[in-house]
């Protein structure tokens, strides 16, 4: 099975590998063993079993499987640990360079240093050097790295917890006998000399070992009186109502002193989530009991009945999954039995609920009502589902608000409207929306056929084309761009001579007229370009400090 033997095998050689294999797996023959002496599972597959085709591995091993540079790695022994306080040789006479200036050691630093601070350390004074700490590795595999009493030295650490414990009874044996000590003196002055001592100090070391034994149980220690004790064991809280007191009416549930129990529910008539205590049978007959003793008694009838069902303990989700399988059989039964009953002598009307009573159930709850019909006592509060009110009909309509849903619109239901408070309009309004939905198509189908067959792409390319072919030459452009600009630089020198004309006249009347005067149709273009270049805003606070150009 583990071989990875490529040689051929014949017919027969590989029937028998076969066999065996089988053999192995049902336990009549004993597994494969590999050179280690380790048995081979034989339920392992064959491709982890079978070595590599490069591996020559003759007989059945799982070496290939195993980490070979793991195994090489030589790890110490879980007894090898780091030492602990021990030093490496005597100590240096004096400061070497690189040693630590607090105690001068070399084998760290002065912020590693874990001796007193000196006010003038190793460095300065050379005097009281300390000796090199021993420093060394361990190397330890991956059981030893979580070995949790690893190092723990069973000589040194151990012997000091006894002796630690050890102390502690010695002072509390010392304690013990000053106290019996004081009771005898007191009691000796009271009663006449030689009476009662052996008696007293035989209940005093009984006493003390009760005390011991009350101490590990846990128990409260009460006086009751001279030489009387009573032991109170907490077992409630005591912030907590005792059971008894939940429901004061004779006729509540029993409760038993005894045992502390109060197996009913003290107050049935409350509602579950209004109380903190329903009876010590609430925890036995909540969650899944009852299921689980429904499979019980249907284990126990099908045993009676001769039927060989699997265990509840051993085979618990088959026995679950057969008893969910007769469950749906039992209930389909059932409803064929009434269908035939019902077809045979009638009565079907019968059967249904009337609407709006679907949700009416038979319950033993108490309720208490009023004469108006409002619930007093022993209601359920009614939580709401959502802050929105649900289930309101707007206008006439029959059907709620967002009922109807299309093309990212809602709308109502009953009339397929998608205008919020609107009036119903019923059948006829679902036939006209179907209606202009066909007309709205019809003109789609027709601004279609009306487009423009060729793609936009080709439309473009034309488009470009004829700009391109109205457009001017380049040279033509720049040319025409250069007279411009100097017809405006000449109208910019004939605005600014005309004004320095109309200064010297003080005149300030015609001159818009004066300078158009030239051109009977009014201004040309260069020259109201040349006017807007030159105008100066008065309101404008810097005007005066702009530079005129061309003056």
């Amino acid at each position: 099975m583990a071989s990875s033997s490529g040689a051929f095998k014949s017919r027969e050689a590989w029937k028998a590998a076969k066999e065996l294999e089988e053999a192995r797996k049902a336990g009549t023959a004993p597994p494969a063993i590999d050179d280690d002496g380790k048995i081979i599972n034989p339920h392992i597959p064959e491709y982890i079993a079978q070595a590599p085709w490069y591996i020559d591995q003759e007989t059945p091993s799982l070496k290939h499987q195993r980490n070979q540079k793991a195994l090489k790695r030589n790890f110490d022994p879980l007894g090898k640990w780091l030492p602990r306080g021990e030093t490496v040789g005597p100590a240096a006479t004096k400061y070497r360079k690189g040693a630590c200036e607090n105690c001068g050691a070399m084998t760290h630093k002065k912020k590693n240093c874990l001796e007193r601070p000196r006010r003038r350390g190793a460095k300065l004074t050379g005097r009281n050097i300390r000796p090199d700490e021993a420093i060394a590795s361990v190397n330890l595999d991956f059981a030893g790295k979580r070995d949790r009493w690893n190092g723990y030295d069973e000589s040194t650490e151990y012997d000091k917890v006894l002796e630690r414990y050890e102390k502690i009874e010695a002072e509390r044996r010392a304690l013990k006998v000053q106290k019996l000590d004081a009771e005898l003196r007191n009691r000796s002055k009271k009663q006449r000399p030689g009476k009662g001592n052996s008696d007293e100090l035989s209940d005093g070391d009984d006493s003390d070992d009760s005390d011991s034994d009350m101490e590990k149980d846990g128990a409260v220690e009460q006086d009751a009186g001279q030489g009387s004790k009573m032991v109170v064991r907490n077992l409630r809280i005591r912030e907590d109502t005792a059971k008894y007191l939940i429901n004061l009416n004779t006729d509540s549930a029993y409760y038993d002193p005894k045992s502390r129990a109060m197996r009913a529910d003290p107050n049935p008539d409350i509602n579950s989530d209004d109380k903190d205590y329903a009876g010590d049978n609430f925890v036995r007959y909540s969650g899944d009991v009852t299921k689980l003793a429904q499979m019980e008694s249907h284990t126990l009838k099908a045993a009676e009945a001769g039927r060989n069902l699997p265990h509840l303990q051993a085979e618990p989700s088959r026995a679950e999954a057969l008893f969910k399988d007769f469950e749906a059989k039992k209930k389909g039964l059932d409803k064929r039995r009434q269908d035939e009953i019902r077809e045979k002598y009638g009565g079907q009307e019968y059967a249904k609920l009337d609407p709006g009573i679907e949700g009416v159930q038979q319950t033993e709850a108490y309720v208490e009502f009023s004469s108006d019909g409002r619930a007093l006592k022993g209601a359920r509060e009614i939580i709401p589902v959502s802050k929105y009110p649900e289930d309101i009909l707007e206008k006439n309509h029959n059907a709620i608000w967002g009922s109807f849903y299309k093309d990212g619109n809602w709308g109502y239901g009953c009339c397929h409207s998608t205008q919020r408070n609107c009036y119903c309009t019923g059948d006829a309004g679902k036939q006209a929306a179907l209606a202009t939905e066909a007309d709205m198509a019809k003109r789609t189908e027709a601004a279609i056929a009306k487009r423009n067959p060729e793609p936009l792409t080709k439309q473009w390319e034309k488009l470009e084309r004829e700009r391109q072919e109205n457009a001017l030459p380049e040279e033509e452009a720049l040319e025409k761009e250069k007279e411009h600009q100097n017809e405006v630089a000449k109208q910019i020198r004939k605005q600014a001579h005309e004004e320095r004309m109309m200064a010297e006249l003080d005149t300030a009347r015609g001159k818009h007229s004066r300078i158009g005067a030239d051109d009977p149709g009014g201004m040309s273009k260069a020259a109201k370009e040349a006017y807007q270049l030159r105008k100066q805003m008065r309101d404008d606070p810097m005007a005066s400090y702009i530079p005129e150009k061309g003056t």
